[in-house]
């Protein structure tokens, strides 16, 4: 888990495209040189006060918005959507 202080929803979903970009070309595997190895990222966010007004709240709107990521991305076979497909926006 991770608490950004982001421009609301806009720059969560930017936030989140650039993570799964960045997972999503494979890096090299310092174990066996010349192996690329399978990254992926599910991220959820969650902004106050507008998805929620406590802590826990928020933690929970973010979890269930990174399970549907994680399922989206899984059912379509990518490492990465583009930032208008972000189930958040």
């Amino acid at each position: 888990m991770a608490s950004l202080s982001l421009s609301g929803a806009k720059g969560a979903g930017r936030r989140a495209h650039q993570l799964h970009q960045a997972t999503a070309s494979g890096r090299p595997d310092a174990a066996a040189p010349g192996r690329a190895v399978s990254l992926s990222v599910s991220v959820g966010a969650a902004t106050l006060p507008r998805d929620a007004d406590s802590v826990e709240g928020i933690i929970s709107v973010a979890d269930r918005r990174m399970n549907r990521d994680k399922a989206q991305r899984k059912r379509l076979g990518t490492g990465a959507l583009p930032p208008s497909d972000c189930s958040w926006h």
